[in-house]
């Protein structure tokens, strides 16, 4: 099943879900007038508690550190839940702010799904 949340002038959510998982695109610019959306998608795909899910950002221009909290509170909650949670791929721009705040270990990309892998 595919469904895009509905989206504003500058991100956009696409969430697929299969029986093995649950992928999430984000486009766009993920800052503070745009998070809140993020974090809705991600906390009800949480409450959903598929086996794991999958984040793609390839395609985020933009990442701020209200952005990058919502991702860690997403792996601090899907690490309590036991749910699998992996980024995909990962745009220049969250690159550069996940490396600036030394937070890799934390958020890595796992470019093989099959292989995921719930961080310790």
């Amino acid at each position: 099943m595919t469904s895009e949340v509905p989206a504003g002038t500058r991100v956009t959510l696409l969430v697929t879900t299969t029986a093995q998982a649950t992928e999430i695109v984000v486009a766009g610019e993920v800052d503070h007038s745009t998070v809140a959306r993020l974090r809705a998608c991600l906390n009800g795909e949480l409450r959903l508690a598929p086996r794991a899910i999958l984040l793609d950002l390839a395609a985020v221009t933009f990442c701020s550190v209200d952005g990058v909290r919502a991702l860690i509170d997403t792996a601090l909650s899907a690490r309590q839940a036991g749910i699998r949670l992996a980024i995909t791929n990962r745009s220049h721009p969250v690159d550069r702010v996940i490396s600036l705040l030394d937070l890799e270990q934390m958020l890595p990309v796992q470019r093989t799904p099959e292989r995921l892998t719930v961080p310790e």
